[in-house]
């Protein structure tokens, strides 16, 4: 897996410029994990998620400058631009490989490229824990990841790699689900009920989507 990740780098490494990123970079926030908070809502607004499996674009990320040019890009372009922005802000990160989930996992014994899917990984720095984050996953908070991300091996694209990485297990705490109801009373006339569902964790769709459904009823 070393040779895979060294070879991949310098195919990736190419495409990752943090000078062209600085455009993409909002104001920093009081503290590390808010600018990079930060980062990714500006990636998110600016750059929307399209699939582009076609020729050399179904393995190397496209130039961050053509991704903020043409506004869209598939997962590991999106996190190529991502690790150039946070870069760019002075904050080390690296492209991870996975095959996503439900599923069995990759098999760390059999060499080549097993993967399907680009995100984002930041070592310990700062006091702070390391963090993973899916460029692709624009309604899961930052620190957390989508279920078919969790508890799978990475290949952290970094100098030195030689093996997997475990992305983080799912946690029971983690799961869990919001209901808001918005009641309207009329002086005369029917009420009002409006009812939001948002849902975290193992709850979220097979996507990483969290749930968010919206009733609305009368009341005569």
């Amino acid at each position: 897996m070393g040779a895979v990740a060294a070879t991949y780098r310098k195919l990736a490494e190419a495409s990752v410029d943090p000078a062209k990123a600085k455009s993409l970079l909002p104001k920093p926030g009081a503290n590390r994990q808010e600018t990079i908070s930060r980062i990714v809502a500006a990636l998110h607004k600016a750059v929307r998620y399209t699939g582009i499996e076609f020729g050399q674009a179904s393995l190397q990320p496209t130039p961050a400058a053509e991704i903020l040019k043409r506004y869209y890009g598939d997962c590991k372009d999106k996190a190529a631009l991502l690790v150039a922005a946070l870069r760019a802000a002075g904050i080390d990160a690296e492209l991870a490989l996975l095959s996503t989930g439900p599923g069995i996992d990759i098999d760390p014994d059999l060499p080549g490229m097993q993967f399907d899917h680009a995100i984002v990984y930041l070592p310990v720095a700062q006091g702070s824990d390391a963090l993973w984050i899916d460029a692709t996953a624009e309604h899961d908070e930052v620190g957390t990841l989508p279920l078919m991300d969790e508890g799978r091996h990475a290949l952290i694209i970094a100098e030195g790699t030689t093996g997997l990485t475990m992305t983080p297990e799912p946690k029971a705490d983690d799961d869990h689900l919001t209901e808001l109801r918005d009641v309207v009373l009329a002086e005369f006339g029917p009420a009002n009920i409006s009812e939001t569902s948002m849902t975290h964790g193992g709850s979220v769709d097979i996507l990483g989507t969290p749930l968010i459904q919206q009733v609305r009823m009368g009341l005569s």
